[in-house]
């Protein structure tokens, strides 16, 4: 069973695993080239689709072989090997064979993704979005990815702006805004419906990011809602001044094997 979300007052950070590589065979004269690494994929759930959490629990399944059980939304696991190609994801009722979303996606060698769950409310259908991570860090920047995974009705996009009014960027729900370079340094953001001043859909806490990090941070949950509140998520940790709410949390990780 996963653990709901846990508040983070300090820097909650997820060590990103590191794959083995195994020593390739090389021409005479040649220096010996790295194999390919098989995709790696952060799994999120985090679609509303029952009356409580405990009722969203579900198991995942990759080619027909289960990978997770149980899983919960609010919860992640990071650092899961995809194959290369062309791959079958479902989610099941757990322990049976009755599916709740399916979809099928390309993963590629050497690639880091996300494979998040969202929907299930407010007429927002149940479904999988995959979106690539970028590990190359450009010089002297950092590096964030933020999405808007909250089903609420009406709220299609909105804008994330910094405290003096700036447009930082514009984000669809259900399309993460991936690899956005970030100057180094402490970030006041908040996330308006219309423009950079009407109708404050949230108020961020300061967060500090540095050279060569890279970040994410994703809104989740349902308006007026006890079971799923409204709340912003991070499967990476993010460094911010204080706790209030809305708040930076981290979603539980943890694996669980059929």
């Amino acid at each position: 069973m996963y653990t709901f979300f846990k508040i983070a007052l300090v820097w909650l950070a997820v060590a990103a695993g590191l794959l083995a590589a195994q020593p390739a065979l090389a021409q005479d004269g040649e220096t010996p080239a790295a194999p390919a690494a098989n995709p790696t994929v952060t799994i999120g759930h985090f679609a509303p689709f029952a009356a409580d959490v405990a009722s969203t629990a579900v198991d995942v399944r990759v080619n027909g072989t289960a990978i997770l059980t149980g899983m919960v939304y609010g919860n992640y696991v990071d650092n899961v090997e995809f194959p290369v190609g062309s791959v079958v994801i479902d989610l099941l009722t757990p322990g049976t064979e009755t599916v709740i979303v399916s979809a099928t996606a390309q993963f590629n060698a050497d690639t880091s993704y996300y494979l998040l769950a969202i929907g299930g409310a407010n007429g927002f259908p149940s479904k999988l979005i995959q979106t690539p991570v970028i590990t190359a860090i450009p010089a002297g920047k950092a590096l964030v990815t933020l999405g808007h995974l909250a089903p609420v009705t009406g709220l299609t996009a909105v804008n994330i702006c910094t405290d003096d009014g700036d447009l930082v960027v514009t984000v669809n729900y259900g399309e993460p805004a991936a690899n956005l370079p970030l100057d180094p340094g402490f970030h006041d953001w908040k996330i308006w419906v219309l423009g950079c001043s009407l109708i404050e859909v949230f108020d961020m806490p300061p967060f500090f990011i540095a050279a060569g990090d890279y970040r994410d941070a994703f809104a989740i949950g349902l308006r007026d809602s006890l079971a799923f509140p409204p709340n912003i998520v991070t499967t990476t940790g993010l460094l911010t001044l204080f706790n209030y709410l809305p708040t930076i949390h981290s979603s539980t990780s943890a694996r669980s094997q059929p």
